[in-house]
C-alpha cells in the first residue's frame, strides 16, 4: 500500500477530515494525522481525548475490494497492527473485543471503523507519551510511557512509521488470503475469552463467559442459563 500523510498541527477530528477527502476521490493509503484533536471520536459516541504532543491521532483511508456487509473486517486488521505496533516496544498488548487495546488491563489504545459504500476510514488512538489522565479514566486508561516505565518521551514519528507498516502487512495479508488468517492473529493476541463479562448491546446487558469468536467476528457469551448468544457489536466490560 502506498501512503499519502496529510499532516495538520490542530483538527476537530482525523476521521471527519479523512472522510471528506475519500467521499473527494481520495485513494485507499491516504492518511490524515494531526498533533492535536479538538474533537476526537472513540467508539459508541465517547470522546477521545487528544492533548497536543502526546499521542499519536491518526485516519487511513481504505478501499477494500471486499462486499460492504464485510467492511466490519477492518476492525480486526487495525487491531492487530496496533497491538503488534505497542509490542516492538515489549510491552504485552492485548485486544479486548472487538478492538481496544489494552496493556495490564488498562485500555492504550482505540480503533474507530467508519464506512460508507466502498470507503472504510480506520480512525486509531494511541496514548503513547501522556504522563497522566482525567480523574474520570484514571483507573481504566494508560500510556506506552507510563507502561514502559522510560525516563524519556517515546518517539512519535517511531510509531507513526511502525504502525503503517504494520498495518500495509495485516492488510496485505488480508487482500491475498482473505480474513481468516488475519481473525487468527487476532485470536492470538486477545484477551477477552474466558472472561466473566457483561456486554452492553443497544441498551440491554448481556452478561456470562466470553465463550468464543466465531468466524465473523462475533462474541460468544454464555449466559448463567447456559444458552449462548452471538453478539455482532457492543461494549464489553470484564466483570471480574
Amino acid at each position: 500500500m502506498q501512503f499519502t500523510i496529510h499532516r495538520h498541527r490542530v483538527i476537530d477530528s482525523t476521521n471527519n477530515l479523512a472522510i471528506c477527502l475519500a467521499e473527494e476521490g481520495a485513494p485507499g493509503g491516504t492518511v490524515v494525522v494531526a498533533e492535536e484533536q479538538l474533537a476526537g471520536r472513540g467508539r459508541v459516541g465517547r470522546t477521545w481525548c487528544s492533548p497536543p504532543g502526546y499521542g499519536l491521532y491518526l485516519s487511513l483511508i481504505l478501499r477494500p475490494e471486499k462486499p460492504v456487509d464485510q467492511l466490519w473486517q477492518t476492525a480486526y486488521i487495525a487491531s492487530v497492527a496496533v497491538a503488534e505496533t505497542i509490542k516492538l516496544w515489549e510491552l504485552p498488548a492485548r485486544i479486548k473485543w472487538p478492538n481496544d487495546i489494552l496493556i495490564n488491563g488498562r485500555k492504550v489504545s482505540g480503533i474507530l471503523i467508519e464506512a460508507k459504500s466502498q470507503i472504510v476510514v480506520v480512525g486509531i488512538g494511541i496514548n503513547v507519551n501522556t504522563p497522566e489522565f482525567p480523574p474520570e479514566i484514571s483507573s481504566t486508561a494508560t500510556s506506552m510511557l507510563l507502561e514502559s516505565h522510560l525516563s524519556d518521551p517515546i518517539d512519535l514519528q517511531t510509531v507513526e512509521c511502525k504502525l503503517l507498516s504494520s498495518l500495509d502487512l495485516v492488510y496485505a495479508l488480508y487482500s491475498s488470503s482473505g480474513f481468516e488468517p488475519v481473525l487468527d492473529l487476532w485470536k492470538g493476541l486477545e484477551c477477552t475469552t474466558g472472561r466473566h463479562v457483561v456486554v452492553n448491546v443497544a441498551g440491554c446487558k448481556i452478561a456470562g463467559t466470553a465463550e468464543s469468536i466465531d468466524e465473523k467476528g462475533d462474541l460468544v457469551v454464555r449466559t448463567g442459563s447456559g444458552e449462548s448468544v452471538s453478539v455482532s457489536s457492543g461494549e464489553v466490560i470484564f466483570d471480574r
